[in-house]
């Protein structure tokens, strides 16, 4: 075990079985480029939601961010989306969320998510709610760091908008652009007088990363070779967390004793499976 990784807060059990990997990887003289982890963004390496805190930062910013293309507002409420959200299909509602930003330059959602990470307030206050500012989970931070150190190509796959995971990510835990994957809007461009703008389309880049989705996404990006180390926190993450080999590690980040035993249930290899839980961090 690297002496340094004793330091950082990592639980000494999930060390424990990445040393056991290790130790088989050497014994087969594994290269590093078979060293894969692939990781879900919101709610797994973040406490909270990119892609919802840079939509409320939308709606927020709206009346300026879409003054270049004459469009006055976001067509759909945070309060609609809400509703949206618990009461029909999540992957629907997730891809909403990004086409809903239709007509919005780039430039624009770039900056918004800027301004979400660089905060230092922990809520959005939109609509009568209270949305959390991301920040990221210091136990998968630390595992990132020290999976980064020991050759591991570290990727992440998620739901939310594309180019806020690429910022979010890089950030936060230092994953390249090339890297990081979401749900990625069509980028066209228009003339306005002298000036070109790049503008999102409402089509989408294919594969989308949902469900069953983040399997051919990393299938076309990443590769054949089975990750030796997934994590994620919905159950829309069960086909990812199904690529893992079949010697490698699946954590499941969360605080819901019951959705971990329906996640154990649909993991191929559920002894391979470990359960983060949040509650303890402050333990760590």
């Amino acid at each position: 075990m690297d002496k340094g990784a004793l330091n950082l807060p990592i639980p000494h059990e999930l060390l424990f079985r990445i040393e056991k990997i290790e130790d088989s990887l050497r014994r087969m003289d594994i290269t590093p480029n078979e060293r894969i982890a692939v990781f879900d963004l919101d709610n797994t390496l973040l406490f909270g939601d990119i892609g919802e805190a840079i939509f409320a930062q939308l709606k927020i910013d709206e009346q300026e961010a879409f003054q270049l293309t004459n469009r006055e507002r976001i067509p759909l409420s945070w309060t609609e989306y809400h509703r949206l959200l618990y009461s029909g299909r999540k992957a629907d509602v997730y891809k909403k969320i990004v086409s809903c930003m239709a007509f919005l330059p780039l430039e624009t959602l770039l900056k918004a998510t800027e301004k979400v990470l660089l905060s230092k307030a922990k809520f959005l206050d939109l609509e009568g709610a209270s949305i959390p500012i991301p920040s990221p989970n210091p136990v998968m931070r630390a595992l990132i760091s020290y999976l980064q150190s020991i050759d591991y190509k570290v990727y992440v796959i998620s739901s939310s908008n594309h180019f806020s995971v690429q910022l979010a990510a890089k950030k936060f835990f230092n994953i390249s652009g090339s890297n990081s994957f979401g749900i990625k809007n069509k980028i066209q461009e228009i003339k306005l007088g002298d000036v070109s703008i790049k503008i999102l389309n409402s089509e989408f880049e294919e594969p989308i990363p949902i469900e069953a989705g983040k399997v051919r996404v990393y299938k076309k990006f990443i590769g054949s070779i089975s990750p030796l180390i997934t994590a994620g926190d919905s159950l829309l993450d069960i086909p990812m967390l199904n690529l893992t080999n079949r010697n490698g590690i699946i954590i499941w980040v969360g605080k819901d004793d019951e959705q971990y035993q329906v996640v154990s249930q649909n993991i191929v290899n559920s002894k391979n499976l470990y359960f983060c839980d949040i509650r303890e961090i402050n333990n760590w």
